[in-house]
């Protein structure tokens, strides 16, 4: 999460500067850390993918809701294949980015961030929840007496 932070900074200040290629292409990376660290805070795996749409759907498929993910990605498709695009393009292309490119980066990557945080914020409380459940199932089950050979009737 911290490396996330660091190059959200970096945007900022490289904004500031007028370095915008460099300002879009640090929020972009913004958003693919932070999605990556939820994910492996989620799973304890990384996906390894500069697909921000599949990184999404990973966070919705380790919380079991798939289909809410699916549907902020239908909702925002523009806003993100903006934000895959610009990982591209800054980091491969000779693409100019003015100031008001960078700014549109800065929003879409915003607003996905701001949609993860909180949608992880309320299921990651209902997957804890059933998570827990799960593990009182089986210690449960291991409470369960052993039933002897002796204890069944001489069998």
């Amino acid at each position: 999460m911290k490396r996330a932070e660091v190059f959200w900074s970096a945007g900022e200040y490289m904004m500031k500067q007028g370095y915008y290629d460099i300002a879009a292409f640090n929020f972009e990376q913004a958003v693919q850390l932070r999605l990556k660290a939820i994910l492996l805070e989620l799973t304890g795996d990384v996906l390894k993918t500069h697909s921000i749409r599949t990184l999404l759907d990973a966070i919705g498929e380790a919380l079991g809701r798939r289909e809410e993910v699916r549907k902020f990605i239908r909702e925002h498709r523009n806003d993100i294949k903006a934000l895959e695009d610009t990982y591209v393009e800054t980091r491969y292309e000779a693409v100019v980015y003015k100031d008001y490119d960078a700014e549109a980066i800065r929003k879409s990557a915003k607003l996905i961030l701001d949609f993860v945080e909180e949608f992880v914020r309320k299921n990651g409380e209902h997957s804890k929840v059933a998570n827990q459940e799960d593990e009182k199932e089986v210690s449960d089950d291991k409470e369960l007496p052993q039933v002897s050979s002796s204890d069944k009737g001489g069998m």
